[in-house]
């Protein structure tokens, strides 16, 4: 699952808080935050005992509190590993992921977060979080995935899908658990709605559904699951959103 906390000014987590953090999600730790006074951009992950996480975030109270972003993993997506731990980095930009991308799992060297960096993420063009299209359409791909994003420069901070989680004493935290999630299976994430449903397993066939259902599904063009038939429409709403995003890539 993941956790994602952000925090500006005068908030300060306890050690409580912190050590609940990590014991919930023991996989790796990150923190990111903007050296004060210079246009440099703070990063460090690995896997570490408490001791080390409560050091660097000490560290970070010291140095710039306006701006702290902590990631604590759960290895969902790939296995337990220092390479896999967030933040990832674009250049002055660098970036936590929490949640699942189904269309990006199942690479044979990348986790689904290191896929989608890869083949989307590193094509956007320079500056792309000040494009407003291009934050809308990373914004709908990011709902409609149950992916929460933060990403951090020297000077600024951007939360995607800011409402997937929640406000609490003055910090963000990406989700409260698994309670988040419609449903959990053993390939990942799967939600049930209206018009897109995803299964666990991810490609069942028409049959399951019965023979009077079978007309009202059709397979997805981009990861091959079954949806509801929506007017001429070939793609899940997921893999819709991400034609649109990629329709950004340089």
């Amino acid at each position: 699952m993941c956790l994602i906390i952000f925090h500006r000014g005068d908030t300060r987590l306890d050690d409580d808080r912190l050590y609940e953090a990590h014991m919930t999600n023991p996989d790796g730790f990150g923190i990111m935050f903007p050296f004060r006074g210079h246009r440099e951009l703070f990063v460090f992950r690995g896997v570490h005992d408490f001791t080390v996480i409560r050091g660097f975030y000490n560290i970070a109270m010291q140095q710039n509190p306006d701006m702290v972003a902590l990631h604590f993993r759960t290895a969902s997506s790939g296995p337990i590993d220092p390479m896999l731990c967030h933040p990832f980095s674009l250049g002055e930009v660098s970036f936590m992921h929490n949640g699942n991308f189904p269309e990006f799992q199942g690479h044979r060297w990348f986790n689904d977060i290191q896929w989608f960096s890869h083949d989307v993420l590193q094509r956007l063009p320079e500056g792309f979080l000040m494009d407003g299209e291009v934050r809308d359409d990373l914004e709908t791909y990011c709902r409609l995935s149950h992916s929460k994003m933060l990403f951090m420069d020297a000077e600024r901070v951007y939360i995607v899908n800011e409402g997937a989680g929640e406000w609490i004493d003055g910090a963000w935290y990406s989700n409260g658990g698994i309670d988040n999630y419609l449903g959990y299976g053993y390939s990942g994430a799967y939600y049930y709605r209206a018009g897109d449903v995803r299964h666990p397993g991810g490609f069942p066939t028409p049959h399951l559904f019965g023979a009077k259902r079978r007309a009202r599904w059709r397979r997805c063009a981009g990861c091959g699951g079954h949806f509801k038939k929506l007017a001429t429409v070939g793609h899940c709403r997921n893999c819709s959103a991400l034609v649109e995003l990629r329709r950004h890539c340089i």
